[in-house]
Parts: C-alpha cells; sequence; structure tokens
C-alpha cells in the first residue's frame, strides 16, 4: 500500500516541478537583473568615458607642450644670431631724443613699428615683448647686382649704379628688425585657437625678391648707417652740419598695418605658436628687475609699467643682460645674454574647452613653463672678456 503512495506522491513533485521550469523568471526576477545589469554596463561606460577625456587632456597637454617647446627652440636659435637686443625701457621709449640726450636715451621701439603691433583691435589685444636686430643674408637678386657691379665698389658712393647704392656688397649682409608679440585674443572664432598666441614680426631692409637698391622696405632704417648711429636710438641719427648737432628720425614712415591683421596680410608678420597662456591663471614670478642693477644685472622686457601690458602679463617675456639702458658700466660692454620664459595654454584643444572666465584657481590646462639661456653671438660695440 505504501509504495503506490510513494510513487504517486513522486509524480506530483515531479509535474510540480515541470511546471516551474516552464514558468520562466518572474517581472521582479527579470526588473532587478536589468537594474543589476544596468548598473554595471553604465560604470564600465563611464569609466571608459573617463578614459578617453584623460587620454585626450593628456594628449592636448603634451601636444601644447611640444608647440611650446618647438616655439622657444626657434627663438633661441634668432637669438644666438641677434647683434642687438633691447630691454623693456629701450622697447617702449625712455624720452624724446635731442641732441643732448642722444646716446643715452631710447625712442621706444614700439614707436617706430607697425601701430597694429601694439593697439586693440577687433578683440585682440597686442602686447610687443622681444625685440633685436639681426644680420641676414643680401636677397640672391642683389648679390648678383653686386657681383654685375662690383667693378664699381671701389669708387665713391655717388658714382655707385643706382642698382648697388646703398647695398652692404661686401658684407653680403644687411640688418633686420625682428620684433616677437604676445596676441592675448578674447575671439573664439578665428582661425588660430587658444587663449594667446606669438606673433613673430620683420622688417629687413630689401624685399625678399629685391634684385636693386631701389626694392626698400617701407620703414626701414640702417641702424648703423654712420658713425653715430646706434641700435639703443633706433631710427633717429645724430647728425652735425657746420659744427652744429641736430638729430633727425631718418624714418621716413611707419610699415603699413592699421591693425594686426593687417600687418600679417602684408607678410611682414606671422604667427609663430597659437595656445599661449594669457595671464589669467596663476602668473610666474618676473625673476629679474625692470631695470639692471648691480646686484641683478639682468633688465625685464616688457617693464612692469608697460603701458600695452596694463595687466602685466608674464606668460612670455625675457631677461636681458649686457649693453641695456641704465645698465651698470661694467655690463655696458659685454655680450649680451637673454633669459626667455613661455608658458602655454590646452584652453581650446579636446578636452579642455575654451572659457570666457576661468574659475579662480583651475591650472591643469596650463602646460610646464619654459625657460632658457642665450648668449648672442652678435660683436657689435662689444669688447671680449
Amino acid at each position: 500500500m505504501a509504495r503506490p503512495r510513494v510513487i504517486a506522491r513522486l509524480k506530483r513533485l515531479w509535474a510540480a516541478y515541470r511546471r516551474r521550469q516552464q514558468a520562466g523568471f518572474t517581472l521582479i526576477e527579470l526588473l532587478v537583473a536589468m537594474f543589476v545589469g544596468g548598473l554595471i554596463t553604465v560604470s564600465l561606460l563611464a569609466l571608459v568615458v573617463q578614459l578617453v577625456d584623460v587620454n585626450q587632456r593628456d594628449a592636448s597637454r603634451s601636444e601644447t607642450q611640444r608647440d611650446m617647446q618647438a616655439a622657444m627652440n626657434y627663438i633661441t636659435q634668432e637669438l644666438r644670431e641677434a647683434v642687438f637686443v633691447y630691454d623693456g625701457d629701450c622697447l617702449q621709449g625712455t624720452a624724446a631724443i635731442t641732441a643732448a640726450n642722444f646716446g643715452t636715451e631710447c625712442p621706444g621701439v614700439i614707436n617706430h613699428i607697425p601701430a597694429g603691433l601694439t593697439a586693440a583691435s577687433a578683440g585682440s589685444q597686442p602686447i610687443p615683448v622681444l625685440a633685436f636686430w639681426r644680420a641676414d643674408p643680401l636677397p640672391q637678386g642683389l648679390l648678383a647686382a653686386c657681383a654685375t657691379n662690383s667693378g664699381s665698389l671701389d669708387e665713391p658712393d655717388a658714382s655707385f649704379p643706382a642698382a648697388v647704392l646703398g647695398v652692404p656688397c661686401l658684407s653680403g649682409r644687411s640688418y633686420t628688425l625682428v620684433v616677437y608679440t604676445l596676441v592675448v585674443d578674447s575671439s573664439t572664432t578665428d582661425t588660430w585657437q587658444g587663449r594667446a598666441r606669438l606673433v613673430r614680426y620683420q622688417l629687413p631692409q630689401f624685399a625678399s625678391g629685391a634684385t636693386t637698391a631701389l626694392q626698400t622696405n617701407q620703414g626701414y632704417v640702417d641702424p648703423l648707417s654712420s658713425p653715430n648711429s646706434s641700435f639703443q636710438q633706433w631710427p633717429f641719427q645724430l647728425a652735425t652740419v657746420n659744427n652744429v648737432s641736430s638729430v633727425t628720425n631718418a624714418q621716413s614712415a611707419r610699415p603699413p598695418g592699421a591693425d594686426l591683421n593687417a600687418v600679417i596680410a602684408t607678410g611682414s608678420a606671422q604667427v609663430l605658436v597659437d595656445y599661449v597662456d594669457d595671464g589669467q591663471l596663476a602668473r610666474p614670478t618676473l625673476s629679474c628687475p625692470d631695470r639692471a642693477t648691480s646686484a641683478n644685472p639682468f633688465a625685464a622686457t616688457p617693464v612692469s609699467n608697460a603701458a600695452f601690458n596694463f595687466t602685466n602679463i608674464r606668460s612670455f617675456y625675457a631677461c636681458i643682460r649686457g649693453k641695456t639702458y641704465q645698465a651698470p658700466s661694467t655690463e655696458q660692454s659685454v655680450n649680451q645674454e637673454v633669459q626667455v620664459f613661455l608658458v602655454g595654454n590646452a584652453q581650446g584643444r579636446p578636452g579642455f574647452p575654451l572659457r570666457t572666465a576661468l574659475p579662480s584657481g583651475v591650472i591643469e590646462s596650463q602646460a610646464f613653463p619654459l625657460s632658457t639661456r642665450v648668449l648672442t653671438r652678435g660683436i657689435v660695440n662689444k669688447s671680449p672678456k
């Protein structure tokens, strides 16, 4: 009797088990499973997004740092060839040049270069920082003209052919003025991106394709055209007529360009690098005084009270030693040494959206500050030490 009952009970249990197997998951079980699966998926996606964002930020910072290093290398190479570098005082000007103070004052480089390199326009604020003279080879067309007229080079200047009159054929080189300007730009639609950029302006004596002496660039004045001329007082010259000294501004006109875009359009200025810091974040401490002292013979450029740098931005500046305005007497004849400082900013690159106003203390977009020291190779008015 007990055996049939056991068998019947087992059949009922098996039938109940089969019904449960065919019933599937309940709605609550499915919801719990979906919720747990969703949490895992979202967590994994968030981790992937975070990794991609971190990778973008690292790539942007690395690219910005590489750009700043390339720009610094370019500036360094140019400074090695410089024959005279202006300090901050001579960059902005110390006094009006007269016969009495000629040789001790500076008329200011910024007063004799295109206004677009110093005046704000269309949301851009140019800040001239570094100006110097370098000796560049003459254009090939002028070298050919010099060779053609080589038989006349030993005659007085008055009898020189017009094609080479005033051309330094013997040296084969002429002086070029180079000015580096930091441009702070608030526009987000320009071709050049980032918070600021470096613009390189140059004023050579002759056009790149010049074939005669008549093809001189507008506004150019030879800084050493006479024994009384000097880089420091450019473009003024001290002339002596009948034992009466007079000072003249030999520059007939500024080079063209009322605004920065016009200066760039003429080809006399080009953007060297963008994504430079604009000084809104933590500013580097000025490592040299405005004017050289016996304790610190380096002089800053631009100076702290420069009218064109009213916010005293220091993301790009330089310290000049030797032959600077008001330098100690021991520094007047030494070869010049230049310290250059540059800070980049990745704002505007992937991972760092460009913002009009930056939160206080946000410095993660800043590149690592770069600095270098260059001893110029110029020997004009220098004595070996």
